[in-house]
């Protein structure tokens, strides 16, 4: 898959874990998130994917606005 990458976690840094990627990029996980079994040294699959009724919501907001400063 495209929109994932693989990393290692790190360490924890208060409510935080460090996510090192394959790239070096450090990602500052909330620990509240993570899977139950995660633990330092673990190699972990990070994904994006698209919310499309979010995305939808906002873009019809933003028109909405546009066209009241239009109208007046």
């Amino acid at each position: 898959m495209k929109n994932c990458m693989e990393g290692t976690i790190d360490r924890t840094e208060g409510d935080h874990a460090v996510i090192i990627m394959k790239n070096h990029q450090l990602i500052y996980w909330p620990k509240e998130n993570l899977p139950k079994k995660c633990i330092e040294g673990i190699t972990v699959i990070v994904s994006i994917e698209i919310e499309e009724t979010n995305t939808k919501d906002k873009e019809n907001l933003a028109k909405e606005f546009l066209n009241k400063i239009i109208d007046n």
